[in-house]
């Protein structure tokens, strides 16, 4: 990717993520969790794109702002499955298809801390990315494949 590209492929990834962390907001404040079926497969695809080598984002952004990027990310991730998992049950067997759980009332409320956590995961997760992309904004075009 060229670097407009990159800067703008993470900067809309960032507003993905604000959007995916207002709809897991909305699914559990709202008694809304059958609506959550997806967060996993999302923030999996926003780990995911960090991740991929071929973005060669580890050399571009710097290995300390990478790393951190990479550690919230993965948090990050673990939180949003502990949300995912208060509402849904794993596939079982040969047709595996998600199925909603009703969660009890605890359950509910873990779903609510599992959320303050990855909120505050969240704000660090996106401040490592402004540093990464700050540090985009300052190299020169040729570094970029």
């Amino acid at each position: 990717m060229d670097k407009e590209t990159t800067i703008s492929s993470i900067e809309k990834l960032l507003s993905a993520q604000e959007m995916l962390l207002f709809r897991i907001k909305n699914g559990i404040y709202n008694n809304r969790g059958e609506n959550l079926d997806q967060i996993l497969n999302q923030y999996t695809d926003f780990v995911e794109f960090f991740r991929n080598p071929k973005h060669n984002f580890r050399e571009l952004m710097g290995g300390i702002a990478y790393d951190n990027i990479m550690t919230y990310a993965n948090n990050g991730l673990e939180e949003c499955a502990r949300i995912y998992y208060v509402y849904f049950t794993e596939p079982q067997g040969f047709f595996k298809k998600i199925k909603f759980k009703d969660p009890s009332p605890i359950e509910i409320e873990k779903a609510k801390s599992y959320h303050k956590d990855l909120l505050t995961i969240s704000e660090k997760l996106t401040e490592y990315i402004n540093i990464g992309l700050q540090r985009l904004n300052s190299l020169d075009k040729d570094k970029f494949k």
